[in-house]
């Protein structure tokens, strides 16, 4: 992975293909890697394929994240209300044959403190739930915001469909940067491990076909 190009890098680079790669992605073949059924992995093939459901759950937290962010949910409201909100970030990673396009919608960002906020609406939520092997998220948002420290999952749980303050449960589960060796290996090993599972399922055509940049 190399952070500092010159021009003609830059110039050789245009020469490979590059495939697009987000945090959801990773996330939903770590997933289908503690779940292996034939199901779990429909949804990873659905999703290189752009097909996408909404359901429930999905409406309920987008709702409740526009509430926060209308002041509706007193101190996850304060918190974060003031702070840009649904911003990218993006970063070309150079592979050997190809190089990946990492992108990542942050859902706060305090640039002072230089904290990333991630707001979830969520049924449960265990002490493990959003360790390195069930979700790439924190660490890919690292590589993508090089100066940002903390990364903080901010969870309101509760079983009921609705978004009620009084029957949520709020839990805050922080993330501390890695050092940048650490950071490093770790996105890589999980991008090649991403990579690996693709061909050994004979997906790699399909995600080099729906993936491809427009640019190339």
């Amino acid at each position: 992975m190399n952070e500092n190009f010159n021009l003609d890098e830059i110039l050789e680079q245009k020469k490979k293909p590059t495939y697009k790669l987000s945090p959801s992605l990773v996330n939903s073949y770590l997933y289908y890697k503690q779940n292996p059924t034939q199901k779990n992995l429909q949804s990873v093939i659905n999703y290189l394929e752009g097909k996408f459901e909404s359901n429930k759950y999905f409406e309920r937290g987008l709702a409740y994240e526009d509430e926060v962010f209308e002041g509706k949910h007193g101190k996850m409201s304060t918190l974060v209300k003031d702070l840009p909100r649904d911003t990218w970030k993006n970063l070309l990673i150079e592979m050997e044959d190809f190089n990946i396009y990492l992108s990542g919608k942050r859902d706060a960002v305090d640039d002072s403190r230089k904290i990333i906020y991630d707001i979830k609406r969520v049924n449960k939520a265990g002490p493990d739930s959003y360790n390195d092997d069930i979700t790439v998220q924190h660490l890919y948002y690292f590589m993508l915001d090089e100066d940002k420290e903390m990364f903080y999952y901010l969870l309101a749980v509760s079983p009921t469909m609705t978004n009620n303050p009084q029957d949520i449960t709020f839990k805050v589960i922080p993330k501390t940067r890695p050092n940048k060796e650490e950071l490093k290996k770790l996105v890589d090993n999980s991008i090649n491990e991403f990579i690996e599972f693709l061909k050994e399922k004979n997906l790699w055509q399909l995600y080099t076909s729906t993936q491809k940049t427009k640019w190339n």
